[in-house]
């Protein structure tokens, strides 16, 4: 009876998240996304700041963030292990010049997700085998700021 009770809560989980998701797409205008690319931090209408939020709280495992790889002058995206000891997904050779370039990019990429529902990337998925950096390797990445 209680693997049946569990079915039925991912079930309607699922059907909610959905919802949420679609809700959120249609909130997805060329004018919110100029209105983040020109300020990504800060202030923002309540449509881009419902859709940051829900980005934030998205489960870290698969999550796109911005990494210093040269802290304070250049960034790339990568994609969040969500394991502890275990490497990011360091496969994307694009590199970014400012935080506020990098965490555009982050976003951008989070609305085409959002718009195509897909399962996270394992770690790895995007990276050749030697592209993949220990954790203790990752130059304090913290928060971003937009993403």
């Amino acid at each position: 009876m209680a693997a049946v009770a569990r079915d039925r809560e991912a079930e309607v989980t699922a059907v909610r998240l959905d919802e949420i998701r679609r809700r959120l797409a249609a909130l997805v205008t060329p004018e919110l996304v100029e209105e983040h690319r020109r300020q990504p931090t800060g202030n923002h209408s309540p449509a881009l700041a419902e859709l940051l939020v829900y980005f934030r709280q998205a489960p870290t495992a698969g999550k796109l963030a911005a990494l210093a790889v040269e802290p304070g002058r250049r960034w790339q995206v990568v994609r969040l292990s969500g394991a502890q000891g275990a490497p990011h997904d360091l496969g994307d050779p694009a590199r970014f010049d400012s935080v506020a370039a990098v965490s555009h990019e982050v976003f951008v990429r989070r609305l085409a997700e959002l718009a195509e529902p897909a399962e996270p990337a394992e770690p790895g998925e995007l990276a050749e085998p030697g592209e993949l950096a220990e954790p203790a390797e990752l130059a304090e990445p913290g928060p971003v700021p937009g993403g």
